[in-house]
């Protein structure tokens, strides 16, 4: 937490007000009277800020507390919990997109001992065959993880704003299967991640 915020937001509200070495605020430097107020307030703030605090701030505690929240949010530093409704379904989303793509990127990558899923067409057929005949564990199981995963995915893709509907649908039809190379494969997950905002995943590449 940088000092200079705590300090602006006092000197604003009290800038008479007396410290203990004798000085107003207004006479101390930002950076100065801000690092006195994080070594009386700083833990219980970045506990809040963060979302761990415990239970109740106490009484006496609250005014302090709450400037340095105020401070915080006027600055533009993200308090935990002051998300709209909107940016915290957004969050969410992302949230829920990447514990997706990661949980199938494993599977689908790591299948078979690390030869993966990525069969291409021929060889897709095969293995489907495979997979139906219960001979194939690691395919059964990612197609399994796949239709369970459309729903949420489904909502995730709306939730976040950045896909129309036609992109939607498409997200869902086109994910990778038996049938995909090991390069449509790490095109669409790279591609899909992109598109929600995440990081490239290093599954995707091994």
């Amino acid at each position: 937490m940088d000092p200079k915020i705590f300090g602006v937001k006092l000197k604003q509200l009290y800038p008479n007000r007396l410290a203990k070495d004798g000085r107003t605020y207004a006479q101390h430097s930002d950076e100065e009277l801000g690092q006195k107020y994080i070594t009386k307030y700083g833990g219980q703030v970045e506990a809040m800020q963060s979302g761990q605090y415990p239970g109740v701030v106490p009484e006496e505690e609250r005014l302090g507390v709450g400037i340095g929240l105020d401070a915080l949010k006027e600055s533009g530093e993200r308090v935990k919990g002051t998300e709209s409704a909107e940016e915290q379904k957004k969050t969410q989303a992302k949230s829920d997109a990447d514990r997706i793509l990661s949980g199938l990127e494993d599977l689908y990558f790591n299948a078979n001992n690390g030869e993966g899923l990525h069969y291409g067409r021929l060889r897709g057929i095969l293995e489907l065959g495979s997979a139906m005949a219960g001979e194939n564990a690691d395919l059964n199981t990612y197609m399994k993880q796949l239709q369970s995963d459309r729903p949420t995915f489904t909502k995730a893709a709306g939730d976040t704003g950045n896909f129309s509907k036609s992109e939607q649908e498409a997200a869902i039809k086109q994910f990778p299967t038996n049938f995909s190379t090991k390069e449509e494969a790490v095109k669409y997950f790279a591609a899909t991640r992109r598109k929600f905002g995440l990081k490239p995943s290093l599954r995707s590449y091994e």
